[in-house]
Parts: structure tokens; sequence; C-alpha cells
């Protein structure tokens, strides 16, 4: 399960979700950075047994839209 704590600059928890579960346990977040330009982080996951890329573009801890968008070998 993916949980995710967005939080106000004193450290205290602003708003928390878990937009979805995982189940295959060789995703692994790699990064989280704005993928598509609206102010607000995205999260890209890479599969460490394949190599595939996948973003989730998120509105705070809400799925909005998701790509697979490579593959590392």
């Amino acid at each position: 399960m993916v949980y995710i704590y967005l939080m106000n600059k004193d450290g205290s928890i602003q708003s928390s979700g878990s937009p979805a579960t995982v189940a295959d346990l060789n995703w692994k977040i790699k990064d989280i950075n704005d993928y598509n330009g609206d102010g607000k982080s995205d999260i890209l996951w890479q599969n460490t047994q394949t190599g595939l890329l996948y973003i989730w573009f998120m509105n705070g801890v809400t799925i909005k839209g998701s790509k697979q968008v490579g593959l590392v070998p």
C-alpha cells in the first residue's frame, strides 16, 4: 500500500491519503518531481526486475493520471 503525507513547512501534516495499492513489490519509487509542469509533485516508479518506468501524475494525494514513460534495463 502506498501512503502519502503532505507536509507543512513547520513539519506538521497538512493532509494524507492512500491513492493506490501496489501489489508487485518490484515497483519502487525512483523520483518525485513535477513531470507535467502543473506545479505539483508527481511520482516516478521503476520496476526493479523489468526496468519499466511509470509516472503517477498527482494532485495532492490523488492520482490524476498515469503513463508508462520508458524502460531502463
